[in-house]
C-alpha cells in the first residue's frame, strides 16, 4: 500500500511538473492585505538595503544599476543582463482582469501564517509563443501595487530565471537566491562565486 502511495505521488508530481513546463516558468509575489513584495524579498534572512534612494528611482532605472555593479565581480554576465534588460520591456504583456495559472516551480519552503496573506502569481513567461505574441504575461492588478524596488526585482529574476532555465534549471530557487544576493547593500567577486558554486549553477568566471 504504501508502495502504490509513493508512485501515486510521483506520477501527481510529474504531471504537475508537465504541466509548469509547458506553460513556462515565472514569478510570484507574497500578497497581504496592506503589502505585496516579491518572493525574493519575502524568503531573504535580512533586510534588502539596495538601493537605498529607491523611491527616487523608477523600476528600470535600479534594475540596470543592480546590473552594472555585477560588472565588478562579472563584466560578461553584467553585459548580458544589461542587453537582455533593453529589449525585454518590449517583450512583456500587461494583462488587466485575470488570474495568472500557478506555474508550480518556486518550491518555496515556507509562506505567511496570516491567512490574509498568499503567494500568487505575478508573471509566466511561456515556453512557446506565435509570431505577434510576447513572451512574458504580467498581472497588471499585482504589478501596480509594487514598488519601484520590487518592480525592478521583479524584471531582474525573470532575466536572471530565463538565464538559469537556459542553463537546466526547471525551478526559480537558485534565480530567487541570486536575486537577493545582486540586492544586498554590497557584493564582491569572492562571495559571488562562492554563492555560484554552492548552488551548482554552471556560469564560470570571466
Amino acid at each position: 500500500m504504501q508502495s502504490k502511495c509513493k508512485v501515486i505521488l510521483l506520477v501527481i508530481s510529474v504531471s504537475l511538473f508537465a504541466l509548469a513546463n509547458r506553460i513556462g516558468n515565472g514569478g510570484n509575489v507574497v500578497v497581504c492585505k496592506d503589502s505585496i513584495e516579491v518572493l525574493d524579498f519575502y524568503e531573504a534572512s535580512t533586510t534588502i538595503k539596495f538601493p537605498g534612494n529607491s523611491q527616487h528611482l523608477d523600476y528600470q532605472a535600479i534594475a540596470e544599476e543592480v546590473f552594472k555593479r555585477l560588472k565588478s565581480v562579472s563584466p560578461k554576465l553584467s553585459a548580458q543582463y544589461q542587453e537582455r534588460l533593453k529589449s525585454i520591456v518590449h517583450d512583456i504583456e500587461f494583462k488587466d482582469g485575470v488570474a495568472l495559472t500557478d506555474v508550480k516551480d518556486s518550491f518555496h519552503a515556507f509562506k505567511p501564517e496570516d491567512k490574509n496573506c498568499e503567494v500568487k502569481q505575478i508573471a509566466i513567461r511561456k515556453e512557446e509563443i506565435g509570431p505577434k505574441e510576447k513572451r512574458f504575461v504580467i498581472d497588471t492588478k499585482l504589478w501596480d501595487r509594487l514598488d519601484s524596488r520590487n518592480k525592478s526585482a521583479l524584471i531582474v529574476h525573470e532575466i536572471v530565471y530565463e538565464h538559469l532555465n537556459k542553463l537546466g534549471e526547471t525551478t526559480s530557487v537558485k534565480a530567487r537566491k541570486l536575486v537577493v544576493y545582486l540586492y544586498d547593500d554590497q557584493i564582491n567577486g569572492k562571495e559571488f562565486w562562492n554563492l555560484v558554486k554552492t548552488l551548482k549553477i554552471s556560469i564560470y568566471p570571466d
